[in-house]
């Protein structure tokens, strides 16, 4: 803010000081510094670029393309100001290959690695794979420290059964930004992927180090300690987790697998009751106990009552289908 007091009229302080503002949620004191700023420089592009952002989150879109054809019209090729037009395309509900068209366009004049990372997600919208990775390979190939591009990448990898290559590239990047927690997170899918469970507690342990309010963090902890087999440490993490405010629904289903596995029903349904008792959640889970002391009568009593409360309790359908069919019940399976 200091430095936007300081600043010459036409200057990124102003430009940096709404975009912190827009960080911190207040999306109309960052208009304001931005209207302020268009007023007196109208041609001063970094702001007007900036405001055109705010209206397309505001959803205000066709003022936001007037603002960006402003920009495109003394500058074609102005990467920031096409990347958001075709995101204000994406929003209005265009099909992802019209805004991809515009960013095509851009990347055959000037070869950007951001210009290349954003067609890749286009591509991505578009279901598009193949496209998406050879852009974010160019991107890479441009920019070989580019976190968002490898991260991409990596994610890619890991959901086409290559774990290995996504490990290889966030180990690279993180011995080169070990900031990027992000990218640690996305390591641990990556070793449990390819079924490193020592290193993914590794992954977590520094997480957690960083984080250590974060409930997700400690139940991640716990649902890993359990594949381990150590159930004591599980539950103590999920313990941690449940103090921290993890739903409790995932507190009680968790508490209640490792019951099941310890074929503990009467601490099971402790378990459950005392969480989300009475709620369609709970007599779901309830109905999973049933099911696994072989109650068959109790399980379906159980899952009709979660139906009952929640009729798009999709989970409790199919287990309340599954027991009819177990039980010959044909009929009311169909219904």
């Amino acid at each position: 803010k200091k430095a936007a007091e300081l600043a010459e009229p036409r200057s990124g302080a102003h430009v940096g000081y709404a975009s912190l503002l827009v960080e911190q949620g207040l999306t109309e004191e960052a208009k304001a510094v931005l209207e302020n700023l268009t007023e007196t420089s109208p041609d001063y592009f970094p702001a007007v670029i900036a405001l055109a952002d705010i209206l397309r989150r505001e959803k205000h879109y066709e003022d936001a393309l007037k603002m960006l054809e402003s920009v495109l019209t003394s500058y074609s090729g102005n990467p920031e100001a096409v990347r958001i037009k075709a995101q204000v395309l994406l929003d209005k509900g265009e099909a992802p290959a019209n805004a991809a068209r515009l960013l095509e366009d851009l990347d055959r004049l000037i070869k950007l690695p951001q210009v290349k990372f954003h067609l890749a997600r286009l591509y991505l919208e578009d279901g598009k794979k193949m496209e998406a990775r050879a852009k974010l390979s160019e991107a890479v190939a441009l920019s070989p420290n580019f976190a968002d591009a490898l991260m991409l990448l990596a994610h890619l990898d890991i959901s086409a059964g290559a774990p290995d290559q996504a490990i290889s590239r966030l180990e690279v990047l993180l011995d080169e930004q070990p900031e990027k927690l992000e990218a640690q997170a996305m390591l641990g899918s990556a070793y449990a992927a390819a079924g490193r469970l020592d290193d993914v507690e590794t992954v977590i342990n520094v997480q957690i180090d960083s984080s250590p309010d974060d409930a997700n963090w400690q139940f991640s902890r716990a649902h890993l300690l359990r594949k381990q087999g150590k159930t004591q440490e599980a539950r103590h993490s999920l313990a941690k987790a449940e103090k921290l405010g993890l739903d409790p629904f995932l507190v009680a289903s968790q508490f209640m697998e490792m019951d099941i596995a310890e074929q503990n029903f009467e601490s099971a349904h402790e378990n459950v009751s005392s969480r989300i008792g009475g709620t369609s959640d709970g007599h779901f889970l309830t109905g999973r106990i049933h099911m696994a002391q072989h109650q068959l009568d109790r399980a379906a009593a159980e899952f009709r009552k979660a139906v009952d409360l929640d009729p798009a309790h999709s989970n409790a359908l199919a287990l309340l289908i599954a027991v009819y069919s177990q039980q010959d019940k044909l009929a009311e399976a169909k219904k």
